[in-house]
């Protein structure tokens, strides 16, 4: 099927305002505050504002579709990706991955653009993400309700395809539906400080991080808190303090992950599978990571007891 034929079978972008060149000083600001100057360098002839909206519009159309093949053939294939997200990355796969990672929280997503500048090779949308939550969410349990996001997503354009991609969007908005917090400024703080279940502390009575590297194999163990934040670590190999605090900072995420994964898996299993209380990652020969509740270990894959490991975490029975 051509572009313009798929362009004609799917949905249209909605909008609270024309498209404006060069005609919002707010939508403006927010682009350059998300999509840095320098990037700027070098840019391709000024995009019309009916090329723009074109490929606006089959971004939304085959995202609410779910085409992702349609979607992977709009961006280009060493596109850098700007979201937030702990994992870097760049490309239509990357793009896609957490496509389908958000998908697992809420299938029914949609997006829908209030306001659309065109500026330069730039195209600017304010937009907002909206669908049911079915799934774990920022550690919340599926809930069945509804949320609402706003976001801002800036796309630099090549070639007919997506370049280069920044977006953000309203987390605090996305906790304060997901925990009914209304606007209580209380209940906001207590989401936010308070890690989910699948993020807390072991339980009482394990091991210190010194008792937890005296484990035969361990050479690395770290505290993190629920928002990546580094708390303490104990190490007895030189490693930077750079790689300590970028898995200080992957283990929530891989949490919230494991957390969707086992939800999923439980739903056609009778295992009761519970990965965020004790996982094992297999690097190679070598090396292993394990996570469980807070805690973030390395350890030597032929030289650790797994069994003591795990005992010294306060996660067997």
């Amino acid at each position: 099927m051509t572009d313009e034929a798929m362009a004609e079978t799917t949905p249209s972008v909605s909008r609270r305002a024309v498209v404006r060149r060069l005609g919002s000083g707010g939508l403006l600001a927010a682009a350059a505050a998300i999509a840095p100057a320098a990037t700027r360098v070098g840019a391709q002839e000024a995009l019309s504002e009916e090329d723009g909206t074109a490929i606006a519009d089959r971004i939304v159309g085959r995202f609410n579709a779910n085409d992702l093949e349609g979607l992977g053939k709009l961006i280009a294939p060493d596109a850098p990706i700007h979201l937030p997200w702990p994992i870097p990355g760049s490309g239509a796969d990357y793009l896609l991955g957490i496509y389908r990672l958000s998908k697992i929280c809420v299938p029914d997503s949609t997006i829908s653009i209030g306001d659309l500048l065109i500026a330069e090779d730039r195209i600017v949308a304010l937009a907002t993400v909206r669908g049911t939550q079915t799934g774990i969410l920022l550690g919340v349990p599926a809930t069945g309700a509804p949320i609402e996001v706003s976001a801002i997503f800036v796309a630099r354009v090549a070639d007919g395809k997506v370049a280069e991609l920044w977006g953000q969007v309203d987390a605090v908005a996305v906790a304060l539906q997901l925990t009914n917090a209304g606007d209580s400024v209380a209940s906001l703080l207590g989401t936010l400080l308070q890690p989910p279940a699948s993020q807390a502390t072991p339980a009482a009575g394990a091991a210190s991080l010194d008792d937890l590297v005296a484990v035969p194999g361990v050479v690395v163990a770290i505290d993190f808190g629920p928002d990546g934040s580094l708390v303490q670590y104990r190490s007895s190999i030189d490693i930077t303090q750079e790689e300590i605090e970028q898995a200080a900072k992957a283990g929530p995420t891989l949490n919230a992950l494991l957390a969707v994964a086992a939800s999923r898996y439980n739903d056609i299993s009778v295992l009761g599978w519970d990965p965020p209380s004790w996982v094992v990652y297999s690097g190679g020969d070598r090396w292993s990571a394990v996570l469980a509740g807070n805690h973030a270990l390395i350890a030597e894959t032929a030289k650790t007891d797994f069994n003591a490991l795990a005992k010294a975490l306060g996660v067997t029975e």
